[in-house]
């Protein structure tokens, strides 16, 4: 897979619509060779869905939308690829985003402990720029912890300016956090937010005639 998607790159301008340096480290780890990164800059708190499963396409959309418009400027009719992703964290009954602040992270990181897995909802959406044609998908990852995280920790983790700035408040390769996941159900590329197998698939079918 791949190394399928490393080629795609190599022979397609592909344009990563995000400014998550996760995703583009996802991306770098498979030797990716992006053609440009492109920031949306959209208010994604104007868009809200109570399904956990709907809201990151939604937001994924709203920025394929903003950037679609910025490249047919920007490049005309040129044929670029795409990727716009969003992720949304889902625990305890409600849907996380970013905390909010420290204590926010503090009091997710103890359910995660109290054994509360979070799941991560990954949308991907992947546009040709030339034809307009539009490919795209939920990918959905399960991370269970470890209930020994030392209080030490758990108060170091509440003010890591990484993972304040992380879907649901948790990062699995953080050295501080990643140790204690238990373990997951998934792919670990779907939890850092770009599902590789997921993206993949879309930027041959937004290829296809």
């Amino acid at each position: 897979m791949s190394q399928t998607l490393k080629d795609f790159c190599a022979t397609h301008k592909v344009v990563l619509g995000s400014s998550s340096k996760w995703r583009r480290q996802v991306l770098e780890s498979q030797g990716v060779k992006l053609h440009s990164c492109m920031s949306p800059d959209i208010d994604e708190n104007a868009i809200r869905h109570p399904d956990p499963n709907v809201l990151p396409l939604l937001i994924a959309r709203g920025k394929a939308d903003a950037l679609e418009a910025r490249c047919a400027a920007e490049h005309g009719s040129e044929e670029l690829y795409l990727i716009c992703s969003d992720q949304v964290a889902y625990s305890c009954g409600e849907i996380r985003e970013k905390p909010k602040d420290s204590a926010m992270l503090e009091t997710w990181v103890r359910q995660y402990i109290a054994g509360n897995p979070v799941e991560t909802y990954s949308a991907v959406v992947v546009v040709n720029t030339r034809t307009k044609k539009r490919a795209e998908g939920v990918d959905v990852a399960k991370t269970f912890f470890k209930a020994d995280i030392p209080e030490s920790v758990v108060k170091q983790i509440a003010v890591c300016p990484d993972i304040i700035t992380c879907s649901g408040g948790f990062a699995v390769d953080d050295k501080l956090m990643g140790p204690y996941v238990d373990h997951i159900e998934g792919a670990m590329d779907s939890v850092v937010g770009l599902p590789l197998e997921l993206l993949d698939k879309l930027l041959h079918e937004a290829a296809a005639a």
